[in-house]
């Protein structure tokens, strides 16, 4: 038990460590990209000299960090950094593990060893990155689909949306049972069809195949962080295919036809949308979007509320219909 202990503690540190890592070296980035973003721009509509200062308030636009929401999920991200990240990420480690090889490996000794499907190491490692990542995608995708259409997961993922302005931080802005849920969720289902990828084609898990995917998901989290920005980055017609960021900006859009729509994607990939009909692309002359959800919105302005209203909402969901009615008007 003492061991046990020990690298839990072990791997708690070791996530921590890596979170702080992650996040130090991605803001790094956003702040250089967002900054030459604003030059160029500035330069190419001839604005003439600039200032540090113009740059800086470009690039933290005080009026949205300061905004009462935005405290709320600079709150839910310190939390999510020092607390959250670490405990999933030592939990993962002992409950999940290398799931896809334990998943092949079960299976080859459960029915027997498959010939290889492919041979040349590049086309394995290319089969590999692209259909672990397309797994990962779809079971991000179908979670966050039900935490939209699930009345009882609404009600903790609404917190996330309660949110009037995008700030970086608000990435990390969602309630500790939403992220247990989803992480486990996405890992555990992206594992196990990894694990019968692997079985089904012959081929063992490739450490350049893990390499790549680590810098995949580097990158999705780099761009990630403008999901949650004042940046409307877009890639065209790519967008179908990796979406942009200013697909999940529409995504927090108050509107009503935004409403359920670009579900996004865990992995790089992001198709999903495209294929079950929820994509909603931008406007060629983009409109200013009005961000965050009315229906009990003030129950999530304090940091507190954020954490305590979910709990609530989930159990008048669970009561009898017309108490339940009751208590959605109340809140």
């Amino acid at each position: 038990m003492p061991h046990l202990i020990l690298s839990v503690k072990h791997a708690e540190a070791s996530a921590l460590s890596a979170a702080f890592v992650t996040w130090r070296w991605s803001l790094i980035a956003y702040v250089v990209f967002t900054g030459l973003w604003f030059i160029i721009l500035q330069r190419s509509r001839n604005h003439g000299r600039l200032s540090w200062r113009e740059v800086g308030k470009f690039i933290f636009p005080r009026e949205l960090w300061i905004d009462r929401t935005a405290k709320i999920s600079h709150f839910h991200f310190l939390l999510s950094l020092i607390l959250w990240t670490p405990l999933v990420s030592a939990a993962t480690v002992f409950l999940v593990g290398d799931l896809n090889v334990d998943v092949h490996n079960h299976l080859t000794n459960l029915l027997g060893a498959r010939p290889p499907a492919i041979h040349a190491v590049w086309a394995v490692v290319a089969v590999q990155v692209i259909f672990i990542d397309l797994a990962t995608g779809l079971s991000g995708w179908l979670i966050h689909y039900a935490f939209h259409r699930v009345p009882l997961l609404w009600s903790f993922h609404r917190a996330h949306h309660s949110a009037e302005a995008l700030t970086l931080p608000a990435l990390a802005r969602d309630h500790p049972l939403e992220t247990l849920i989803v992480y486990f969720w996405v890992i555990i289902s992206a594992g196990v069809a990894g694990g019968f990828f692997l079985y089904l084609t012959g081929t063992e898990m490739n450490k350049v195949t893990l390499a790549l995917l680590a810098n995949v998901y580097f990158w999705k989290h780099f761009v990630g962080q403008f999901n949650h920005s004042h940046i409307p980055i877009s890639f065209g017609w790519l967008n179908r295919i990796f979406q942009g960021p200013v697909l999940h900006q529409i995504h927090h859009s108050a509107e009503r036809r935004h409403r359920d729509k670009n579900m996004g994607s865990t992995g790089l990939i992001a198709i999903w949308d495209w294929l079950f009909g929820t994509l909603h692309m931008p406007e060629r002359k983009r409109e200013p979007l009005t961000f965050g959800i009315a229906i009990g919105a003030r129950a999530h302005h304090t940091a507190m509320g954020c954490l305590v209203a979910p709990f609530v909402h989930a159990w008048g969901r669970l009561r009898p219909p017309d108490a339940s009615v009751r208590h959605e008007t109340a809140v």
